[in-house]
């Protein structure tokens, strides 16, 4: 099964600039995600900082089970010849990266796991979710029309929007109105 990368929780290592930066051999904190002001996730850290590479402990919960990791942190020298920056070292796959996605409970980078994949691609490679887009954009063009400022005509003369909106709906209908099989037929994709 397809993961799309958008819908997983991440960490990015700028979350943990001020803990790396500030004195002290550990720190602690925690990390809160949020949905509309409605708490998703949050994370416990702890980052002990008097080792050769730091090293950043996260508690969490995923799916109601508690768990913990531990992620290594490397330094790596910047390009400008400016001092460093911090990177994480994936638990995985061992990958130099600066996020973390929650993937079937793990922190790990995208490339740790088969078949995972930003929205845009995915788009491009699954034919379903081409029929999955055609009718969220099939619900956009009929809320648009049921608007109380759309207008169909004006002066007896088809509007410019309705006329995209007319042409949109047409590109659409032979995706919604296979009845044989219930979806759509995309040539060259199956």
């Amino acid at each position: 099964m397809a993961i799309i990368l958008e819908n997983c929780t991440s960490l990015s290592i700028g979350i943990f600039r001020e803990a790396l930066a500030a004195p002290g051999d550990t720190v602690t904190g925690s990390i809160r995600w949020s949905v509309e002001e409605e708490e998703t996730g949050s994370i416990g850290y702890r980052m002990i900082k008097n080792l050769e590479s730091p090293l950043l402990l996260l508690d969490y919960t995923v799916s109601g089970k508690d768990a913990a990791q531990v992620v290594d942190l490397v330094a790596v020298p910047s390009n400008l010849q400016r001092g460093q920056y911090w990177i994480f070292l994936c638990p995985v796959s061992g990958r130099r990266c600066k996020k973390l996605h929650l993937i079937r409970g793990q922190f790990q980078h995208r490339t740790a796991v088969p078949s995972v994949f930003y929205r845009q691609q995915a788009r491009a490679r699954f034919w379903l979710s081409y029929y999955l887009d055609t009718c969220e954009v099939m619900e956009e063009l009929l809320k648009a029309a049921e608007a109380p400022y759309f207008r169909e005509y004006y002066r007896g003369k088809l509007t410019r929007r309705a006329s995209r909106m007319l042409r949109k709906f047409e590109k659409l209908k032979p995706f919604i109105e296979d009845r044989h099989t219930g979806w759509p037929m995309i040539e060259g994709r199956r």
